[in-house]
């Protein structure tokens, strides 16, 4: 009896994803009714995936904002740490769906929508990243203050 021959791959209805840069202003973003089919619709959904990529740098710095913030508090409330909980997680929930559009959007290979999500993230980095809490652990309550030239080493 012969082998069975592998099994056929079933048609695929949708056009199969490109793997290779494009460089053309028709293209489909995310959802099927997302066409770009004139330059202005083209240009001006590449105006707003870079500011989709800018808004995922800033939920990455507000997620840390807020997990600071709880931490400075001195005495939280258990439903306080409850709800800060469930901002800090919400927060990462949008991060994440952000995430994956915005990675989704540059899967498309098209290169303007790359370049676009690209420079957003580069913007937002730049604008947020200034904001960044730095760690208080290393460098304001240092542990290393206590360990040069005390009288145990003498």
């Amino acid at each position: 009896m012969e082998p069975m021959p592998p099994m056929p791959m079933p048609p695929m209805p949708m056009p199969m994803m490109p793997m290779f840069y494009m460089w053309t202003t028709d293209t489909i973003i995310l959802f099927k009714s997302w066409e770009t089919k004139t330059e202005a619709e083209y240009y001006g959904s590449l105006v707003a995936l870079f500011f989709l990529a800018v808004f995922f740098e800033f939920l990455i710095f507000l997620r840390t904002y807020v997990t600071n913030l709880d931490k400075e508090r001195r005495h939280p409330t258990p439903a306080q740490k409850q709800l800060s909980l469930f901002m800090v997680s919400l927060i990462y929930l949008v991060t994440f769906v952000v995430a994956y559009q915005v990675m989704l959007a540059v899967m498309s290979f098209n290169g303007g929508i790359s370049i676009a999500v690209f420079l957003g993230v580069f913007v937002g980095n730049f604008i947020f990243v200034r904001f960044k809490p730095a760690p208080k652990s290393h460098h304001h309550h240092g542990h290393h203050h206590h360990h040069h030239g005390g009288p145990s080493e003498a």
